[in-house]
């Protein structure tokens, strides 16, 4: 199928990553190449086949890039992430959602903290005694692992969370912003910052 969903990063030293999507027989696969600052490109290679989103891209501090994307597979929904160290994309690493996360999702939006952990954001429908809404979710890649699905928007609110940012500073602060309506419905900006 035709590739979509274009992410690209830059490392320290000139190089750039690009990942894309393109459909494949279990889903989509991730296809990623790099472009050397010599203005050549690398042969394209496949992370996975079966994701069921297009990867977002980051560099780590050490000049890494990593792609972060959604997974499907038999009922089973889960986060992923795979670096690319000494020339080789890295077994993904898996964080698997628990079971009211099984609805839609956005990509999710990435920020890395000065000491490589990668904060992942994105809007998830959550499933819940027949009933949906949607909610802001994050998790945090530490030291190779994912850590726990956490609900950072205001449930409290009647309206439905959407269209998550967020951005690290120098010092490692990760903020999160997202739009979502109030109880006396106006549009309301939401802001979180994530320990």
């Amino acid at each position: 199928g035709s590739g979509g969903n274009i992410s690209a990063v830059a490392s320290s030293n000139g190089d750039v990553t690009a990942s894309w999507a393109t459909s494949a027989a279990n889903g989509l696969a991730i296809i990623t190449a790099r472009h050397y600052r010599s203005g050549t490109w690398s042969p394209p290679e496949t992370i996975t086949s079966a994701a069921s989103s297009p990867a977002m891209m980051v560099t780590l501090p050490n000049g890494k890039p990593m792609a972060v994307w959604h997974a499907s597979n038999a009922g089973q929904h889960a986060l992923m992430a795979s670096g690319y160290t000494n020339g080789i994309w890295e077994a993904p690493i898996k964080a698997q959602k628990p079971a009211s996360m099984a609805g839609e999702f956005s990509l999710p939006g990435l920020a890395v903290d000065v000491a490589g952990n990668v904060t992942a954001v994105w809007e998830q429908e959550l499933q819940a005694n027949g009933s949906s809404s949607h909610a802001i979710i994050s998790n945090r890649l530490v030291q190779g692992a994912w850590q726990v699905f956490t609900q950072i928007d205001s449930p409290n609110l009647k309206g439905h969370a959407a269209t998550p940012a967020i951005a690290s500073d120098g010092a490692g602060n990760v903020l999160a912003i997202w739009n979502q309506i109030s109880t006396n419905d106006h549009l309301v900006i939401n802001a979180n910052q994530l320990k």
